[in-house]
């Protein structure tokens, strides 16, 4: 990027570093290590590339959020809310934006009124209006406090639509015969079955599910595109059918769930492809800030 001497082209290359950052930033954030350290510094490396990316800023808003750092969460949800010209949030990752915002606030307004308590004695004491009006907003920051922290956002993805759900239909969700649900969060990745023991997923292993129920036909080769990318690093041939054959033998259903058909690729030669059978459906749940859908 430095030696390109064409500022379109400069440009573009700046663009494809921003992007590489954002996805290996989501790398280290959802492996089955996860390194919230490493991600926070290579999306600010990414946000030193392009100051108002809106995707850089929300994850990286995001990662100050969990780490409760309120402020600086605030300062990158307002800039990943703000459009440019080509880049915007999904209409998903634009409402938990605010939503994080509003739960910043009442972090923030929470630590102030702790502020207030703990110096109420050092100071000479209020009138009685001065004291009514510190009881009332007391009392108004408490409400507001215990309505919005039962919300902790959840996605919920069936057929294309996505929803946002709480913490609770999140935890309390079954599958129902014939629906295999997919379920993401800071406890692990899970493949869940009607009446079927869960099974424990890898990174790998839960990114090939997503992907397989989200195509209407996956070759090898798309596969190890995609895989790649949501992976965050290189996936060889030979690393996925590796995957695939461990992942059969550690899902008994997945024969039933996903048909091997006949396919063509681009010069005309046979090759095999998977596609989710058509008597089952496929439900994700997962973390608001999960890397999926959006960025494949």
């Amino acid at each position: 990027m430095r030696d390109e001497k064409s500022k379109e082209e400069k440009m573009k290359i700046r663009k494809e570093l921003v992007t590489l950052y954002v996805r290996q930033a989501e790398h280290f954030k959802l492996s089955d290590r996860p390194d919230f350290k490493v991600a926070r510094q290579i999306l600010e490396k990414a946000i030193g590339l392009q100051a108002d990316h809106p995707l850089a800023n929300y994850r990286l808003g995001y990662i100050h959020y969990r780490d409760s750092r309120y402020a600086r969460a605030v300062y990158h949800f307002n800039i990943a809310l703000g459009r440019t010209t080509t880049d915007s949030l999904s209409e998903v990752q634009m409402t938990l934006a605010h939503m994080f915002s509003v739960n910043c606030g009442i972090h923030i307004a929470r630590e102030a009124l702790f502020e207030i308590e703990s110096t109420e004695g050092m100071f000479e004491p209020v009138d009685d209006e001065g004291a009514e009006k510190i009881k009332r907003y007391r009392t108004e920051l408490l409400i507001q406090e215990g309505e919005m922290f039962e919300r902790l956002y959840y996605r919920k993805i069936r057929n294309g639509q996505e929803t946002i759900i709480n913490e609770t239909e999140f935890h309390d969700y079954s599958p129902a015969p014939r629906e295999l649900v997919l379920k993401s969060s800071e406890e692990g990745r899970y493949a869940l079955i009607h009446l079927e023991m869960p099974v424990e997923l890898n990174m790998t292993f839960f990114n090939l599910l997503f992907l397989l129920s989200i195509r209407s036909q996956s070759t090898h080769q798309s596969l190890q595109t995609q895989l790649t990318e949501l992976n965050g690093e290189g996936i060889s041939n030979d690393n996925l059918r590796q995957s695939m054959s461990r992942l059969k033998k550690k899902m008994t259903s997945f024969d039933t769930l996903f048909n091997t058909i006949s396919t063509t690729d681009k010069e005309g030669s046979r090759i095999n492809a998977f596609e989710l059978s058509k008597e089952w459906t496929v439900t994700i749940l997962c973390r608001a800030d999960d890397f999926l859908k959006n960025e494949v």
